[in-house]
């Protein structure tokens, strides 16, 4: 009877358990060398823990390919390393798909809408305008003018008389201090003014030229058009709501399946 040694083989479960005693991701932490909006690998490297479990409980006793003669610590590197090859050659279709089932806005994420498109108007306007000479000529003819200007004030006589009484600190009686009158005659005052125009003539020429000018108008306006154009049924409105969230949650099983497809042998 021959005995013949056979090589140990780390399957899944023991590869994660040791990534996980070591605090290491297990599906590895690409990042590519996008956007962050475009950075489809982000959420797994931020809760790794719980993705390499959920993987461990779908391929628990499958093991990676090529692992002859490694320790389990090489054999969780070298498939740390297969991971992060696998998601560099299908980055561009990840992403895609990350983009696609990403959930949108509360704006574009309306159940009730069914129509979302822009539209762009352009709208280009030229005026050409040539030279323009613009006259003026007024004439403005005066008569002869004469202004009287023939006041009169009078006057009549006027008088007045001041008279002041005082009296002694200890005297009861007032007696005359002072007496001042004043008279004014009668007068008059006269103005007499004229002022004479004589005819003459006011004449205006003015001339001015306005250049050749070119007026150009450029206006472009983008009109974003979406909302309910039509009648959606409620059947409609529950495949648009299950479409989104389904499709959000299976990405990363899509991920997971691809890898175990390209990189693991065994049957569960």
């Amino acid at each position: 009877m021959i005995w013949r040694f056979e090589p140990k083989v780390w399957t899944i479960k023991d590869i994660w358990e040791y990534q996980r005693d070591h605090s290491e991701e297990m599906l590895s932490d690409y990042v590519p060398s996008l956007t962050p909006i475009e950075d489809f690998w982000k959420t797994y490297r931020d809760n790794y823990a719980r993705f390499d479990r959920r993987f461990t409980k779908f391929y628990a006793s499958w093991y990676p390919m090529m692992q002859e003669g490694l320790t389990l610590a090489e054999a969780a590197a070298a498939f740390q390393t297969d991971c992060y090859d696998h998601l560099l050659s299908n980055k561009k279709r990840y992403t895609e798909l990350f983009r696609i089932e990403s959930i949108p806005d509360d704006e574009m994420y309306s159940l009730t809408d069914n129509v979302n498109y822009y539209k762009e108007t352009e709208r280009d306007v030229e005026f050409n305008k040539g030279q323009q000479k613009n006259e003026v000529d007024a004439e403005t003819e005066y008569g002869s003018q004469t202004v009287d200007d023939d006041k009169e004030f009078t006057y009549g006589a006027q008088g007045s008389t001041t008279e002041q009484t005082t009296s002694a600190y200890n005297e009861s009686t007032y007696t005359p201090r002072d007496k001042s009158e004043t008279d004014v005659d009668q007068h008059i005052d006269s103005q007499d003014n004229q002022m004479v125009y004589g005819s003459h003539t006011d004449t205006r020429d003015d001339t001015y030229t306005e250049g050749a000018r070119k007026d150009t108008t450029d206006d472009d306006s983008t009109e974003h058009i979406y909302g309910n154009y039509g009648v959606m049924h409620g059947n409609d409105i529950l495949l648009k709501h299950l479409s989104v969230w389904e499709n959000r949650f299976k990405f990363y099983d899509l991920i997971m399946a691809d890898i175990a497809r390209d990189l693991l042998r065994g049957v569960r």
